[in-house]
C-alpha cells in the first residue's frame, strides 16, 4: 500500500526534463520546496482560484534526487492547473524534446487527466506558435514517461514547461 492511498484525491507526482539542441539539458529530477513552498524558478498556475488544485513538494516519491512536483486534485471535480518553469534561450526552428515522468494515484481516465505540454513564448512575454502537448506515454516501473518533440516556432525565445492535472478530483 503505497503512503499516497489514504486521500481521497488524485494526486500526481512529476519529475521533468527538457532537451534543449545543441545546448545543456535543462533537467531537474529533484525539487524541494523554498519560500511559500515552491521550488525554485517553478511556479503554479490555473486559471481561476476557485479551480486551483493543490499544489506542493512530495519528499518521498522520486525518481533519483529527493522529491517530486505533486498536484492534487483536492476532491474538486473541476480541478485545473498545476505547475510551470520557463527555460529561456530557445531558438526558432531547432527541435526540443520534453520528457517528464509522473505517477498517478487513482487515474480516472489517464490521458486526459495528465497534461504535460511545451508553451513557446517571444522575447515579450507572449504565445509564440500553439502549444506542444506531450502525448507519448510508456510504462517505466512505478512511474510513466510521457514525451513530445517539436520545432521551437518563429519568434521564440523561451518556453514554459507546463504540467497539469486536470478534472482528477478523487481516488
Amino acid at each position: 500500500t503505497s503512503i499516497l492511498s489514504p486521500m481521497k484525491h488524485a494526486l500526481c507526482l512529476f519529475a521533468v526534463g527538457l532537451a534543449l539542441a545543441a545546448e545543456v539539458p535543462f533537467r531537474q529530477s529533484g525539487f524541494e520546496a523554498g519560500p511559500g513552498g515552491l521550488p525554485a524558478g517553478w511556479t503554479s498556475w490555473a486559471a481561476r482560484g476557485e479551480i486551483a488544485p493543490r499544489v506542493f513538494v512530495e519528499r518521498f516519491h522520486s525518481r533519483g534526487e529527493s522529491g517530486s512536483l505533486a498536484i492534487s486534485g483536492n476532491s474538486n471535480a473541476a480541478a485545473y492547473g498545476g505547475w510551470e518553469c520557463t527555460v529561456g534561450g530557445v531558438k526558432p526552428g531547432q527541435w526540443y524534446r520534453l520528457t517528464a515522468y509522473y505517477r498517478l494515484d487513482a487515474p480516472r481516465h489517464e490521458s486526459l487527466d495528465v497534461v504535460a505540454r511545451l508553451d513557446w513564448v517571444t522575447a515579450q512575454g507572449r504565445r509564440a506558435g500553439q502549444p506542444e502537448y506531450a502525448w507519448q506515454v510508456r510504462p517505466e516501473g512505478e512511474w510513466r514517461r510521457i514525451t513530445s518533440q517539436a520545432p521551437a516556432p518563429d519568434g521564440a525565445a523561451a518556453v514554459k514547461v507546463q504540467l497539469y492535472l486536470q478534472n482528477a478530483p478523487y481516488t
